[in-house]
């Protein structure tokens, strides 16, 4: 009997304890499946999130989950006035109260979780779960927002007012932000862009606060009527919310019934604008509000302007000159009277990829040239659409414009034409005078607003030409010859004055020679001689020896000395053939001249020059040829050049006279044949250059005898040339352009990116652009290239710097290929290179192209850019960043305009728990003396990179405030720090955590990062902020002493997309002895007297700081008490004499002999 009780109890044992050992199985798996949820919450039952809100425009089911093992029951309160009801099947421990609420008796149900079907309603509300104990007492409550059919068309809950009307208390725990984002214009809050790309908005939502919720909320953003919306609408989802968009009345709408704090979202969407249609600054007005129920409204008005535009261009210039007889003559020649001068004029219009305007249908493109009177209209190559205008005194033509549909597709030009016409210069057209031709395009745009654009261009009449001819005789004369242009023919003239531009060499020779007569006044040492004795006195130069012979120039100071041109001195016989020998013994030949009123002289010593050949006459001069062909007639046998480095000049010295002579033994026969000077013009001078010569001859006696007039039908008389402007050449037109390959308009995102660029020479342009060509890129700082050098097909590119002048951003060198020598109309350099752009580019990027032609030191451009370029300008290389060209070389600047919208969300979730608690919720449970666990859980929900992260916790403490609202947290004991922080394992190496004693630290560390939004109150510290002296764990030597702590990124470590931050760390609440004298122990206490708060900061990016909800712990009077249980041993193990204790969970004990089992011990606070 005694064997069979002892079976029967062993097997009694048996089955109780199998069924207690699955039941514990069972639940353990359950508490391990859901070891990081909250005491209560909502899931979906569709995806397992745990949504603020949810959209019952539709019915929908989702599960009420419970993870706190002393809740019995829970009461989930339906929203009042509302349509709602609760269309859960019957189920065991699940019914309806008479008000329609839904019970749960968890003791009934058979797990920890039921299934709600919910009813779709038409107003919105929320669903409140309170969860209470076995004796009714609550412990704690979940709350979900519901969205109602009819959310769209609720009204917002009052009409627009002040953000100052604001609580008090609300004023730093909420911001709302409403941004357009574009480029700046001046004086003006108004942001710019171009039709095209998209008028882009942001808008910022914080809510914040260590105690604060807020319950239907409603954020209402008022586009323009019709407005199109690049994003999808689940792009700008807010709190599970995802808002409504009524086009036709521009109304976005977010119904949100629960905020929770510790929130803060930064969204971005684009109103889409179309090119070419878009009125010249229209003005897109966004006006934004949020409400909630705990404060008043916060109202924000924004507005971006659509600029768009036509952008004519034209170029004019003078294709060529003819004459009468249709000869084409040299490019630097002025036309005289009855010549043909035939222009070339180019027109356009770019069609751009933003920022254009079309033109208004029905209309005309209208080119013009007006014309000076002194010319007559002749003909045109356009002559199709060509007019006439007498009183106008203008030629015009008139192209009809396209429909706007064609100009969409008419490609890079709305409107492109090259025309030449031919003019006349009228015989009575005064000489020297300047004659201007003006240019003219007009257009009009939808708006019927006109555009004009203007070149001009000028050219001056020259005199004509009349000749004298040479004087003839049997007597000793000087004479002057020239002025003639540098490389022709210098004979003697009577009243030619040629007309040059500054750019041109010219030449004036003097001689003193033999001849049969000519006009000259005579002097000896300084006396005219009476003309009827001029004869004599040259005979008498002619008969006898000399001491001396030379000709002298009085050189106008708006010429340089160039060259001398001077002939093999030589004798000719007093005769008829004149016949020429060279000196047997050379006389002492000199230069002397003056120069900044000094004289210097150089003896010429003609073994170190170069000899020319005789100079050949031009064709017209046949009687001269015939003469120089005959080998019987040796009379020219050369000249030498003395450049003006061999007298100990400099290029630009200006010197006032040059005499070229012989001295010593002058034989009767010797003479000077012509000797001349090139001259070179100073640039920029117009005017008359007037060069005066004499002939001076020493007898003998030393009287000297010379030869000057200035009688204008004198052979001696001065020498002019007239400068005049160069006929006006057109300025190249310079198209240059630099630009994100990946960008949806003018937003582009960070990653990898090509950056494109080009340099044009214009279709309108009527000029060669020259090079040697090159480029040089900036880009924003954070947008950095992959490789520091390269090349492509018409190029290179080099990295020349990764900090331009101090301002962060690489600077790239584009050298184009040397092969490439020039630009036609219409023709363009292209190229790119790889970059990145990273985390660290700010919000607006700048891109800048510097372009240069090295020939063509002077450029225009039109702002003709693609993309998003607004702005492209001349401008001088005053800052040498092209170190091999002069400071005045003109080069194109075009900037290229960007921006990157960052959309930012970081869940963020902080719950605590104590030593009577199972897991972690918003309110934990401690005795005296008791472990106190918190947990910080934030995840990066957005597509984007973390690059900068601050979290300020500031601990529980007596008299303790909120951190970014510095409103009072109501802490009643102060728990302690048991020690350091513990991060996640795979993100500890990321970041850094310092430690400070302050229990109230500045916030600094927060705030510098920050960008605050239109409107924003900027976070301050308290008054009583001290600052933190942060340590590092190694510096701490006292853990109980320190009262906040930092958690930053370091250095350039990122946090990447999805990835997850847990920090952890314990405390330990005060004993019985330290809370002595106070009511935190006593059960007449509320809650709320027996609390100490805990909450955190963080800082993302440069969004404004959140502070989530507070978490508790509340300090219960308890003490431990031990339930054994028994389980079977299944590690056949003998284990013998274990001693039970209180502090274990389980200890192991021997109930039966040779048979051992396992005691489950439980605590139990009582």
């Amino acid at each position: 009997m005694r064997i069979i009780n002892k079976k029967v109890l062993i097997t009694m044992l048996l089955c109780l304890l199998g069924t207690f050992y699955l039941t514990q199985v069972s639940h353990a798996a359950d508490k391990n499946q859901l070891s990081e949820k909250q005491d209560s919450y909502f899931i979906m039952t569709t995806n397992d999130e745990l949504p603020e809100n949810i959209d019952l425009s539709e019915s929908q089911t989702l599960s009420y989950s419970i993870h706190n093992e002393e809740i019995s029951t829970s009461l989930i309160k339906k929203p009042e006035n509302s349509d709602f009801q609760f269309l859960t099947s019957e189920e065991s421990g699940v019914e309806l109260t008479k008000k329609k609420d839904l019970m749960i008796d968890w003791n009934e149900v058979n797990s920890n979780s039921v299934d709600l079907t919910l009813s779709q309603i038409t107003k919105n509300g929320a669903l409140k779960a309170i969860n209470l104990d076995k004796d009714g007492q609550e412990v704690s409550t979940s709350t979900i927002g519901l969205l109602g059919i009819n959310s769209f068309n609720s009204k917002m809950i009052e009409e627009v007012r002040s953000a100052s009307t604001l609580k008090t208390d609300d004023f730093y725990n909420v911001s709302f932000g409403l941004e357009a984002k574009g480029e700046e214009i001046a004086n003006s809050s108004t942001k710019k862009i171009l039709a095209g790309n998209d008028a882009n908005f942001q808008f910022e939502l914080k809510v914040t606060g260590s105690t604060k919720v807020y319950t239907d909320a409603q954020i209402l953003l008022e586009l323009p009527k019709g407005s199109e919306i690049r994003q999808d609408l689940s792009e700008l989802k807010i709190a599970n919310v995802i808002p409504k968009y009524d086009a036709s009345t521009g109304r976005l709408l977010y119904s949100i019934p629960v905020l929770n704090t510790g929130q803060t979202y930064r969204l971005s969407f684009g109103i889409l604008t179309d090119n070419g249609i878009t009125p010249k600054e229209k003005l897109i007005e966004v006006k934004g509000k949020l409400t909630a129920n705990e404060f008043n409204p916060i109202d924000r008005k924004v507005e971006t302007k659509v600029f768009s535009s036509l952008e004519p261009t034209i170029s004019l210039k003078i294709k060529e000159i003819r004459d009468k007889a249709n000869n084409l003559k040299g490019k630097d020649d002025a036309p005289v009277q009855g010549d043909i001068i035939i222009w070339e004029l180019g027109a356009s219009v770019p069609n751009k990829e933003a920022g254009q305007r079309y033109f208004e249908e029905g209309t005309n493109v209208v080119v013009k040239s007006f014309l000076p009177k002194e010319l007559k209209y002749l003909t045109s190559s356009s002559n199709s659409n060509v007019t006439w205008h007498e009183t106008e005194y203008s030629v015009f033509w008139r192209t009809p414009v396209k429909s706007n549909s064609e100009q969409a597709k008419s490609g890079e030009y709305l409107y492109n034409e090259t025309i030449t016409f031919s003019t006349q210069v009228k015989e009575d057209a005064p000489n020297f005078k300047l004659l201007e031709n003006t240019a003219r395009i007009t257009v009009k745009d939808g708006d019927k607003q006109s555009y004009q654009e203007e070149d001009k261009t000028h050219v001056m009449v020259a005199s004509k030409e009349t000749n004298e001819q040479k004087p003839v005789g049997s007597i000793f004369v000087g004479l002057t010859y020239g002025s003639a242009q540098y490389g022709d023919w210098i004979d003697f003239t009577g009243t030619y004055v040629p007309t040059l531009n500054d750019t041109a060499k010219f030449r004036m020779g003097v001689s003193a020679l033999y001849s049969t007569g000519g006009k000259s006044d005579f002097y000896i040492d300084g006396q005219m001689v009476p003309r009827a004795e001029r004869d004599a006195v040259s005979q008498r130069l002619v008969r006898n020896d000399l001491k001396e012979i030379n000709v002298e120039y009085t050189i106008d100071p708006n010429v340089y000395i160039d060259e001398l041109i001077v002939p093999i001195p030589g004798m000719a016989a007093y005769s008829g053939e004149q016949n020429y020998r060279k000196y047997e013994k050379l006389p002492e030949v000199f230069v002397r001249y003056v120069v900044n009123g000094q004289v210097k002289e150089k003896l010429v010593n003609f073994s170190e020059l170069e000899l020319m050949q005789k100079e050949d006459p031009p064709p017209k001069e046949q009687n001269y040829r015939d003469r120089y062909n005959n080998p019987e007639y040796p009379s020219y046998m050369g000249y030498y050049v003395i450049p003006y480095e061999y007298l100990g000049l400099k290029k630009n010295d200006v010197v006032s006279s040059l005499t070229y002579g012989y001295r010593g033994a002058i034989k009767k026969e010797t003479v000077i044949r012509v000797s001349s000077i090139r001259f070179r013009i100073k640039s920029g001078f117009t005017g008359e250059i007037i060069n005066r010569a004499a002939a001076n001859f020493v007898e003998r006696n030393g009287k000297k005898v010379t030869m000057k007039s200035e009688d204008k039908s004198s052979h001696m008389k001065p020498r002019s040339v007239l400068v005049v402007p160069p006929p006006a050449n057109s300025t190249p037109i310079v198209q240059t352009n630099v630009s994100l390959n990946k960008s949806e308009g003018n937003v582009v995102k960070e990653g990898d990116n090509v950056v494109n660029f080009s340099m044009k020479n214009d279709d309108a342009s009527l000029e060669y652009l020259k090079g040697p060509f090159k480029s040089y890129i900036l880009l924003t700082k954070g947008i950095e290239i992959k490789q520091a050098s390269g090349t492509f097909p018409q190029g290179s590119y080099k990295k020349i710097t990764d900090n331009y002048n101090g301002s962060g951003r690489q600077q790239i060198e584009i050298t184009w290929n040397p092969s490439i020598k020039e630009l036609n109309r219409n023709e363009s350099l292209k190229g790119s290179f790889a970059v990145k752009v990273t985390e660290k580019t700010p919000n607006n990027i700048n891109l800048n192209i510097y372009s240069y032609a090295n020939n063509s030191p002077i450029v225009r451009t039109n702002n003709n850019g693609n993309g998003s370029t607004e702005v492209s300008y001349q401008q001088d290389n005053k800052d040498k960043m092209n170190p091999d060209l002069p400071a005045n070389h003109t080069r194109v600047n075009t900037i290229s305009r960007y921006l990157i919208l960052r959309n930012s969300q970081v869940a963020i979730n902080k719950q605590v728990k104590g030593n009577l608690d199972d897991k972690f919720s918003d309110m934990a449970h401690a005795t005296p003396d008791g472990k106190i666990k918190y947990q910080l859980h934030m995840k990066n929900n957005d597509s984007l990179k973390i690059h900068r992260f601050t979290l300020i916790d500031v601990l529980p403490s007596v008299g303790d405030l909120g951190i970014t609202d510095n409103v009072q947290r109501e802490s009643k004991f102060r728990p302690k720090l048991s020690g350091p922080i513990t991060l996640s394992s795979d993100m500890g190496d990321r970041f850094t955590v310092h430690y400070s004693k302050s229990k109230n630290p500045k916030r600094d560390d927060l705030m510098k990062s920050i960008t605050y939004p239109d409107g924003a109150t900027p976070m301050v510290n308290p008054a009583s902020a001290e600052d933190p002296n942060w340590m590092t764990a190694s510096q701490v030597t006292n853990w109980s002493e320190i009262g906040s702590f930092k958690i930053a990124l370091t250095g350039s470590a990122l946090w990447e997309p999805n990835q997850e931050l847990l920090v952890s760390f314990d405390m330990k609440a005060p004993t019985r002895d330290e809370l002595s004298g106070t009511k935190v122990l006593d059960k007449e206490t509320s809650e709320a007297g027996r609390t100490a708060w805990n909450s955190f900061a963080v800082t993302i990016n440069d969004l404004q700081s959140v502070e989530p909800k507070r978490v508790g712990v509340i300090l219960e009077n308890k003490v431990e008490e031990i339930i054994p249980g028994i389980l079977p041993n299944t590690g056949g193990t003998h284990l013998r004499n274990i001693q039970l204790t209180a502090i274990t969970l389980m200890s192991i004990s021997m109930i039966s002999a040779g048979i051992f089992y396992f005691y489950q011990h439980r605590k139990r606070w009582k």
